[in-house]
C-alpha cells in the first residue's frame, strides 16, 4: 500500500511540475513578448543563453516547489523573485536599446557576470533544497498538539504581550507624530519627528510586530483557544488599518497583509497556484498603483520591467561587482550595519551604510534610495565564498522553516515573518528589515519559549 501510495504521489507531483512549468513558461514569454513590442531588441545576445538558463532554473523551482502536495510558498516567493527580477528583468535589460539608466551605466563584461553569478548562486539554492527535500521524503507531516498547561502559557504570554502593547502605544504613536502619522495619506510627507533612522524603526516595528505576531498565533490555534473571536477580529482590523498601502512603503503592507493571506492558503492547491501565476501580471500591471507620493491611484497599464526603477536588482548587482571587486568593501563589513542595527550612528560614526547607498555614492548617483538584492549583499561581504554561503543558507532554511511549521508553532511563526520580510530581505536593503525581523523573532520565542510539545 505504501509503494502505491507514493507512486500515485509520484504521479501528482510530476503532472502538476509539467503543467505549472509550462503555465509559467508561457507568462514569461508573454512577458518577453509585449516588452520587445515596444523597444525592438539589440542585437548583441552574447549574454542571452546565460539569462535563459536563469529564467528557465527559476521557472522549474518555482514549479517544483509548488507541485508537492504540502506546498512549498516560502521558497516558492523566492523563485518568483528570482524569475521576475533577475530572469526576465535581466534579459529584457541586454535586449532593450534603452534600458534604466542603471542598466547603461553598466558595462557589458558587468552585466554577464552579474548573469554568471546568479545562475550559480541559483543553482547552490537548488541544490539546497532538493537535498532537504528528498531528505525529508519519506517522513509524513503530523499535526502537533499542546497540553493544557502549553495553552494556558501562551494564552498569558499573549495578553502580557498587548497589555504592554496597549500601554506603550499612545507613547509610540505620539514618538512617530501623532495622529497624523496614523492618518497619513501620502509616504513622503514633512517629517517633523527629528527621529533618527535608528529610533524610527525601532518606533515602527513596536508599532506593528505585536499585534501581528499575536494574531498569527491565535490563527495557529483555530477553533482550540476559546474566547478568541472578538481578540481575532480587533487584531485584524487593526493590522489592516497600519498596512495602509496609500502612505506605507511597500515592504511594511507585504509584512502585515502577507503572512494573514498565506495563513489563508494552506491546503488550498488551486487557489496557492492562482495565487503565484496571477504576482507576475501583477507585477507588471500594477507595480505602482499608488502614487507613492500623491497618494493617489495609478491606472493599470503595462510596465516595461527594464525600464522601471523598482526592478533594479540586476543591474545593481552588476554595477556592484565592479566596485566590490576594486575593494570598496573590507570582509563582512556590511554585515554589521544589519546586526548591529540599534547601534545609534552618533556613537558609531564609521557605522556601515546601506549597501545601495553606498554603491549609488561610489557611482555619484542624485538618487541613492535602490536596491541591494540578496546577491549583492552576499558579494559585497565575502565575494565568492559569501555568495556560496549565503546561497546554500537560502535553500536549506527557507525549506527547512516551511517543514517545521508543519509540526510546531515556533516554526510556523519563524516562517509566517519569513514570508512577511521575504522579498524586501531578498531585494534589500537588508538594513531596512533587520530590526523588525529581530523584535519579531524575540516576541516569537518569547511565546514559545518552555512549550512542551507532544504528539497526535
Amino acid at each position: 500500500m505504501t509503494v502505491t501510495r507514493f507512486k500515485r504521489n509520484s504521479e501528482i507531483l510530476y503532472s502538476h511540475l509539467i503543467i505549472l512549468n509550462l503555465l509559467f513558461g508561457s507568462i514569461s514569454v508573454f512577458i518577453l513578448h509585449e516588452s520587445i513590442t515596444f523597444f525592438g531588441n539589440r542585437s548583441n545576445l552574447l549574454n542571452f543563453p546565460i539569462q535563459i538558463a536563469n529564467i528557465v532554473l527559476a521557472v522549474f523551482f518555482l514549479s517544483f516547489s509548488l507541485a508537492f502536495r504540502n506546498q512549498k510558498k516560502t521558497i516558492a516567493l523566492f523563485w518568483m523573485f528570482q524569475l521576475m527580477f533577475f530572469g526576465l528583468t535581466g534579459l529584457l535589460n541586454i535586449l532593450d536599446p534603452t534600458p534604466y539608466y542603471l542598466t547603461q551605466i553598466a558595462t557589458f563584461s558587468d552585466l554577464q557576470k552579474a548573469s554568471l553569478l546568479t545562475l550559480f548562486a541559483q543553482i547552490l539554492v537548488a541544490v539546497a533544497q532538493v537535498v532537504f527535500t528528498f531528505k525529508r521524503k519519506h517522513e509524513e507531516a503530523h499535526e502537533l498538539l499542546l497540553n493544557k498547561t502549553d495553552y494556558q502559557r501562551v494564552k498569558r504570554k499573549i495578553r502580557n504581550i498587548l497589555v504592554f502593547y496597549v500601554i506603550l502605544l499612545p507613547i509610540v504613536i505620539n514618538f512617530l507624530g501623532g495622529t497624523a502619522f496614523l492618518l497619513r495619506r501620502t509616504r513622503f510627507t514633512l517629517d517633523l519627528t527629528n527621529l533618527t533612522v535608528t529610533s524610527r524603526a525601532i518606533f515602527e516595528s513596536i508599532l506593528y510586530v505585536p499585534p501581528l505576531i499575536c494574531l498569527l498565533t491565535l490563527l495557529y490555534f483555530g477553533n482550540r483557544l476559546e474566547k478568541r473571536r472578538k481578540t481575532l477580529t480587533f487584531l485584524g482590523v487593526w493590522i489592516v488599518f497600519l498596512s495602509n498601502p496609500f502612505a506605507n512603503s511597500r515592504q511594511v503592507t507585504v509584512f502585515l497583509l502577507l503572512p494573514i493571506f498565506f495563513y489563508f492558503l494552506r491546503d488550498r492547491r488551486i487557489a496557492t497556484n492562482g495565487f503565484f501565476l496571477g504576482i507576475p501580471f501583477l507585477l507588471v500591471y500594477s507595480s505602482n498603483f499608488v502614487d507613492r507620493s500623491t497618494g493617489q491611484l495609478n491606472p493599470i497599464r503595462f510596465t516595461i520591467l527594464s525600464r522601471n526603477g523598482d526592478f533594479d536588482s540586476f543591474a545593481q548587482f552588476a554595477n556592484g561587482i565592479k566596485l566590490i571587486d576594486n575593494g570598496l568593501f573590507p570582509y563582512l563589513q556590511q554585515i554589521l550595519g544589519p546586526l548591529l542595527f540599534f547601534v545609534p550612528r552618533s556613537i558609531w560614526d564609521s557605522k556601515p551604510r546601506d549597501t545601495g547607498i553606498e554603491i549609488a555614492s561610489q557611482l555619484n548617483l542624485r538618487f541613492q534610495n535602490i536596491s541591494a538584492p540578496w546577491v549583492l549583499e552576499a558579494y559585497s561581504n565575502a565575494q565568492l565564498v559569501g555568495l556560496i554561503v549565503t546561497s546554500i543558507f537560502l535553500g536549506f532554511y527557507l525549506s527547512k522553516y516551511e517543514y517545521g511549521s508543519l509540526y510546531n508553532l515556533r516554526s510556523w511563526l519563524l516562517g509566517s515573518v519569513l514570508v512577511g520580510v521575504l522579498f524586501i530581505v531578498i531585494r534589500g536593503s537588508l538594513l531596512q528589515a533587520t530590526g523588525r525581523v529581530i523584535f519579531s523573532f524575540a516576541l516569537v520565542y518569547y511565546i514559545t519559549y518552555r512549550l512542551r510539545i507532544k504528539s497526535l
